[in-house]
């Protein structure tokens, strides 16, 4: 059982971070084809778009892994639980 508790704040962790981190990559991105001025080039932009969505991309797809994880491990734990409960009464 606690194993199963364990697993659901390292899955919720991995639903919860990847989006964070993809956010934080895709501006560091974007202020990085802006340059030191501040002022964007479109081309730049455009340029840059491309690796923007495979950190969107990226981050949704570990999103999914750690919800899926998140379901599973939550299923578990309370089927562990129940089992807990039902073998002390």
């Amino acid at each position: 059982m606690k194993f199963w508790s364990r697993a659901i704040w390292v899955s919720a962790i991995l639903v919860i971070a990847p989006p964070m981190l993809g956010l934080i990559g895709t501006l560091l991105d974007i202020f990085a084809s802006m340059g030191g001025s501040g002022i964007a080039d479109t081309n730049a932009l455009a340029d840059h778009i491309s690796r923007v969505l495979l950190y969107t991309l990226g981050s949704m797809i570990f999103s999914v892994i750690g919800l899926v994880l998140l379901v599973v491990s939550i299923i578990r734990f309370l089927s562990c639980r129940t089992k807990h409960r039902l073998a002390g009464a």
